[in-house]
């Protein structure tokens, strides 16, 4: 029945009238007042189609979401607020890694001609999850139009979309970086998977004219025969330069955490950090074939 009603919803401008209150009711209940448990178990049950097991939790998904639901400090708030981490890196492994912070406001109204950089840049929220506007001549953006898509943005929570608790109490803050992209050359986005603060796997974002595709190596650069659950992987990818160190610095950043992405970049053998990830795709990020996710959760130890 509900996915019928769903269907009705997304097929029909009347269904969705009429099912709109029904629908604000169920949303409501699930993020606002069903146990954070009930809502793992719902939302694993959606994706997998089997029970969530909690109690001895064997699949990556499952150790993903046990930690969601029992592993939780404020240093994980700190660090997926990609304005305060910075801080944390700086301790960690140093400033050198950091992508250039160019400009940081709470008011959308700030970022104007005189107050942007004459460079290339990046503008996102600290809190939220894409949305970024990159800017090559800040002299032709609609600035109208860029304050009222901030003050969406900073409106936002994510916590109220998938409960991920670590979003829930940042503080929304808007941050402008130097682009790393230099005429149009592709920036690959190395994503290191810390198990037990060694990296185990690691996921290399490319993001070609066909859209993204993602491929899978070992720490040794060794390519696995894997993918994610819903995106393709294309040709090898090259060896990046300095990986050896890119490992070190991703598990010095790990040192706090039973499980943690760290995402960084390597422009020509520099390397800059991302961002720290704790619930990749709200902790349901699965790959083909299938034994593979008995396989990772076996290596992360809870």
């Amino acid at each position: 029945m509900i996915k019928l009603l769903k269907n009705i919803y997304r097929t029909s401008n009347i269904g969705q009238k009429v099912l709109f209150p029904i629908k604000w009711c169920y949303d409501f209940y699930w993020i606002h007042i069903a146990s954070e448990e009930s809502y793992l178990k719902r939302i694993y049950w959606l994706v997998y189609d089997h029970k969530l097991n909690l109690n001895n939790p064997r699949t990556l998904q499952e150790k993903y979401l046990w930690l969601r639901l029992n592993d939780k400090t404020k240093l994980h708030t700190l660090c997926a607020d990609k304005y305060l981490v910075r801080n944390y890196i700086k301790e960690q492994i140093g400033g050198e890694y950091l992508i250039p912070l160019l400009f940081h406001t709470a008011d959308p109204k700030q970022l104007t001609l005189e107050n942007l950089p004459n460079i290339p840049f990046i503008i996102k929220t600290n809190h939220g999850s894409g949305g970024h506007i990159i800017v090559y001549n800040k002299a032709i953006l609609n600035y109208g139009e860029l304050w009222k898509k901030l003050r969406e943005a900073l409106k936002s929570n994510i916590y109220y979309k998938s409960r991920e608790w670590q979003y829930k109490n940042i503080k929304p803050h808007i941050i402008v970086e130097e682009l790393l992209q230099k005429n149009n050359e592709q920036v690959l986005d190395y994503k290191f998977h810390c198990y037990n603060n060694i990296v185990n796997m690691i996921e290399v974002f490319i993001y070609a004219e066909d859209g993204l595709k993602i491929n899978f190596h070992t720490r040794d650069w060794e390519r696995l025969d894997i993918r994610s659950r819903d995106t393709e992987s294309t040709a090898s990818t090259k060896r990046p330069k300095r990986l050896n160190t890119m490992i070190k610095l991703a598990q010095k950043l790990s040192t706090n955490f039973k499980f943690v992405k760290v995402d960084m970049y390597n422009v020509d053998g520099k390397i800059f950090f991302s961002e720290l990830t704790f619930t990749p795709s709200m902790g349901l990020q699965g790959f083909i074939p299938d034994e593979w996710n008995l396989k990772l959760g076996n290596k992360l130890k809870l």
